[in-house]
């Protein structure tokens, strides 16, 4: 968080807005909690239930539809804090209890969705650490685009004041690294299978 992002005004006074969006180290920290929690949830699993998904595998299909698949289901998944942030963003005025309740709904559910895909791969992986280490070639670039959503939806919903001056610079920087990550992993992970 940046250090006087809003400065305090005087009374009547607009409050001043630093006009930034997220920064890329708020990116590359999210990212790297998000591949923590990911190696958090694969080591006890690993400990507990050693080669679970010991058995046949079957290849991707080399298609593609499934890329086009792969990309867009991720896409959803990586968007979805985006929107959330900025839903939750525009609520923030508003010191009413369902405007209160319809922000933490707006920042709940996404914080759900990438809890819980952050939890399948490390518990898939946990259970085959070599598809964990084989799969990092295209997980972390998911993870990547989890990250862009997640910090720039973070940053909307604590700074609704800077949706106006700079929301569609933040948003495209998001976008741009979702779509390229999401991209490069997607025909990585159906090229490489």
């Amino acid at each position: 968080m940046r250090a006087n992002a809003i400065a305090p005004a005087a009374h009547g006074q607009v409050p001043r807005v630093d006009g930034h969006p997220p920064s890329w180290r708020e990116l590359a920290a999210t990212w790297a909690v998000l591949v923590a929690v990911v190696l958090a949830v694969a080591a006890p699993v690993a400990a507990l239930f050693p080669d679970a998904f010991d058995g046949p595998t079957r290849t991707l299909p080399n298609e593609p539809e499934l890329v086009l698949s792969i990309f867009l289901n991720n896409l959803m998944l990586s968007a979805l804090p985006l929107l959330g942030g900025w839903l939750a963003g525009s609520r923030a005025s508003s010191d009413q209890r369902g405007a209160r309740l319809s922000r933490l709904v707006f920042l709940l559910l996404p914080a759900l969705i990438v809890a819980r895909s952050l939890f399948t791969v490390g518990a898939v992986g946990g259970s085959d650490l070599g598809w964990l280490l084989d799969a990092a070639r295209w997980w972390l670039l998911e993870l990547l685009a989890l990250a862009a959503g997640v910090t720039t939806g973070l940053w909307f919903a604590r700074r609704p004041g800077q949706r106006q001056c700079c929301g569609r610079q933040a948003t495209g920087r998001a976008l741009g690294v979702i779509v390229c990550a999401l991209a490069a992993g997607a025909l990585i992970e159906v090229l490489s299978a």
